[in-house]
């Protein structure tokens, strides 16, 4: 491959968000492979970019004042932060073989996030000052700074330049390749798109509507629901791991949600969005928590959290849907989770909680979804619809779309028409949740009765409610007779041919 320059220049005004992530992925990892494991390049890949995003933004919002006139098209406004004298990427890049290059690097950027701090308090942190000290061999950090800084000067972020509409999708599409080169081995999480695509069609935001994750990762499903045409949405988050959470930040503000909350720690022990000594409460609350964690409860103030019960200390499942049931406003609260097949069906402590939601008239819908759509796990998923405002409606629809997906490499994904039929089934429900509905489709969906989960103790396995059609032929048994009568005659002959030529 040329060097990322040569390829840079090439392909500059004329770049895709795609071009460039793949780019920045491949190359970035070459410079860091031999000095980092792999789960650790995720921060510092990021984290460069970054720098340099908000330096070259910065460069445009300067040019724009001192020309004294706002330009036109992708640019963004200025002042959305500041950038403090000779603390910019370019600057610091400058003195990069200066003795004291390390040390004026780190007071670079705590002086960008102590000029920002409702903005970028410690956002830099997993590359600053507190990565150095994990590094036993000091010159190893100086060589990746020295690398990524080197690398990244190739690339021009601004916006008069490049659309922050392309840089904001190349950074979407970085968190997709980081999330799957990791896959179970480094933790990194990231909702697919056609998911977070298919939430967002369900759930429906709506103009003002709040909008939380309690447990948002890089943030990838807020954005798809801040990225709607009803304005005005305010997005927030709650992330337990510090580099995710510094990174869902990030995203947040390349996708110019600079008022989006994202907080940092444990959403089920220690929740940091409360009201009056209870959980603040939001229009739309949707998740793709972990699955099954064990330890997940450290005594904490349950905030009446578990009115249906408590979950057992090896499953953290319910704990998450009962957050999330909590934090849902009553008049209109929509709530979205994605699950394993698991939650459905365990019984003991989870049936008694499944048991009491259910009969609350909370559960709206359980749709399955195909195998191998995560990049932490391949089984199959399902998604989890609640409803604060179901009125007089107690059927519950069943959609399994576990063959509605392609292939791609190593993962399926959601089909595009599967997506709408499931979206089109679900609103054909809602039009009309009886028996008789537009919404039972054989071999795809149904509509039952809350009677009948009773009946089946509250058991919610799709396979019980929707029955796959057989597309298989059926077999002809005289045909297939034939046909072993005529192999058992070759058969025979080619044994006979066989002792034959042995008797020669």
């Amino acid at each position: 491959m040329k060097n990322s320059k040569d390829y840079y220049s090439n392909i500059v005004g004329q770049t895709t968000a795609s071009q460039m992530a793949e780019l920045i992925f491949w190359e970035a990892a070459n410079k860091l492979r031999g000095f980092l494991s792999a789960n650790e390049y995720p921060p510092y890949i990021l984290s460069f970019f970054f720098f340099k995003y908000i330096s070259d933004l910065w460069k445009d919002s300067l040019l724009e004042k001192n020309n004294n006139e706002l330009k036109q098209g992708n640019n963004l406004p200025i002042c959305r932060f500041i950038i403090p004298k000779d603390t910019d990427f370019d600057t610091v890049r400058k003195l990069s073989l200066h003795p004291e290059f390390v040390n004026y690097f780190h007071v670079a950027l705590r002086e960008i996030e102590l000029a920002n701090k409702d903005k970028f308090e410690g956002i830099f942190s997993s590359i600053g000052y507190d990565a150095a000290m994990s590094f036993k061999d000091r010159n190893s950090y100086v060589s990746i700074l020295h690398s990524l800084l080197d690398f990244f000067s190739d690339f021009n972020f601004q916006p008069s330049v490049e659309s922050n509409d392309t840089i904001a999708q190349c950074f979407e599409l970085l968190l997709e390749k980081i999330s799957w080169f990791e896959g179970k081995k480094g933790g990194y999480t990231n909702t697919p798109y056609e998911v977070s695509a298919l939430l967002k069609l369900l759930l429906e935001p709506q103009e003002q509507d709040t909008i939380y994750d309690p447990a948002c990762g890089y943030g990838g499903s807020l954005v798809h629901f801040g990225n709607c045409q009803n304005k005005g949405v305010r997005l927030h988050g709650q992330e337990v791991n510090q580099e995710t959470y510094n990174i869902a930040r990030m995203n947040m503000f390349i996708h110019c949600f600079d008022d989006a909350n994202i907080q940092l720690g444990d959403s089920i022990n220690d929740p940091k969005f409360i009201a009056q000594n209870n959980l603040s409460q939001f229009d739309i609350v949707v998740s793709t928590p972990p699955f099954s964690i064990s330890h997940w409860w450290r005594n904490g103030l349950d905030y009446r959290m578990f009115k249906w019960g408590m979950p057992p200390e090896n499953k953290g499942d319910y704990a998450f849907i009962s957050h999330m049931l909590t934090a849902s406003t009553n008049q209109k609260g929509r709530i979205g989770i994605l699950v394993s097949h698991g939650t459905l069906v365990r019984k003991g402590q989870e049936q008694e909680i499944r048991k009491g939601i259910i009969e609350d008239n909370l559960l709206e819908a359980v749709i399955g979804l195909p195998a191998n759509l995560l990049t932490a796990t391949t089984i199959p998923v399902a998604v989890l619809l609640f409803n604060k405002n179901r009125g007089d409606n107690q059927n519950i629809l069943f959609i399994n779309a576990s063959n509605e997906f392609y292939q791609n490499r190593r993962k399926n994904i959601l089909s595009s028409e599967g997506i709408e039929r499931i979206v089109s089934t679900y609103n054909a429900f809602k039009q009309d949740p009886s028996k008789n509905s537009l919404a039972v489709v054989n071999g795809f969906s149904s509509v039952v009765s809350l009677e009948e989960i009773a009946q089946n103790e509250f058991n919610i396995n799709l396979e019980r409610y929707v029955h796959i059609k057989d597309e298989k032929q059926p077999v002809d048994i005289e045909k297939l007779a034939s046909e072993i009568s005529l192999l058992d005659i070759k058969l025979k002959e080619l044994r006979t041919k066989i002792l034959n030529n042995l008797s020669l």
